[in-house]
């Protein structure tokens, strides 16, 4: 598996202070952190936690952050998020007989529908589907002509009709319905599913987690959403309440 090495950084000035900590497979990687509720919990519990105490203290006592750079091939790197907090195995093979359903059949339903297209900004946002965008999925003559008056730019090739993945996920987020492009929006997640299952254990594991990490993401925040409302909710009572009180007692 692709190797993956987890850092602690720290910004002095303008320069970037490295200390890297373990270089192993993104799998191992992951199945460390994952146990720890977050970054404080892990460096508590780190084995060579003086390692880093010593390291914040070599650079004037400033505090930095956990990172893990992913060698995604021999010529690529990137920096992705680390996972924590995960108490569930991620699942590799949908099985409909034992409930198991894959992180990527997860995500895929989530990307077709989800509070105010919540999952579906956080993920474009993260870049985990930035490979796929630039791919085209042909149109029928009728959706072609809807496209069009929404202002979507179309390719015309070979007297086909196509449009930008990228192009379908702007659209579905800025409209509750999607009409006509219904059948075309669920045909483009089907095909990012199918890519990304197709891919080797490598690129697979990645994608899975990448989109294990995105659902933890946007659980935290429909629950912080959920408890903003019911406060809202609460005012709003206590308000009225208080207006029928005030009203029964003459003020």
């Amino acid at each position: 598996m692709n190797k993956a090495t987890l850092n602690y950084v720290i910004n002095v000035g303008n320069k970037e202070k490295i200390l890297r900590l373990e270089t192993e497979p993104l799998y191992s990687m992951d199945r460390h952190t994952s146990p720890y509720r977050d970054e404080k919990d892990f460096i508590a519990h780190y084995y060579n936690k003086d390692k880093i105490l010593n390291f914040i203290r070599d650079n004037g006592n400033v505090e930095g952050h956990l990172a893990i750079t992913y060698a995604k091939s021999v010529v690529s790197k990137e920096e992705i998020p680390i996972l924590f907090n995960i108490k569930e195995d991620l699942v590799f093979e949908d099985d409909p007989y034992e409930g198991k359903i894959t992180e990527v059949e997860k995500a895929r339903k989530l990307l077709f529908n989800s509070k105010n297209q919540l999952f579906t900004r956080l993920v474009l946002s993260l870049g985990i589907l930035s490979e796929f965008l630039n791919k085209l999925i042909d149109l029928t003559e009728k959706e072609a002509s809807f496209v069009r008056k929404q202002g979507i730019n179309i390719i015309n090739y070979n007297d086909k009709f196509y449009i930008r993945f990228r192009d379908l996920f702007k659209y579905r987020l800025k409209t509750r319905k999607l009409g006509y492009l219904r059948l075309v929006y669920e045909d483009m997640l089907a095909e990012i599913k199918r890519e990304i299952t197709e891919l080797d254990d490598n690129d697979f594991y990645y994608y899975s987690r990448q989109m294990k990490y995105a659902m933890t993401r946007y659980n935290g925040l429909i629950g912080e959403l959920s408890v903003k409302n019911l406060k809202l909710r609460r005012m709003k009572n206590t308000s009225y309440r208080l207006i029928k009180k005030n009203r029964y007692l003459g003020y």
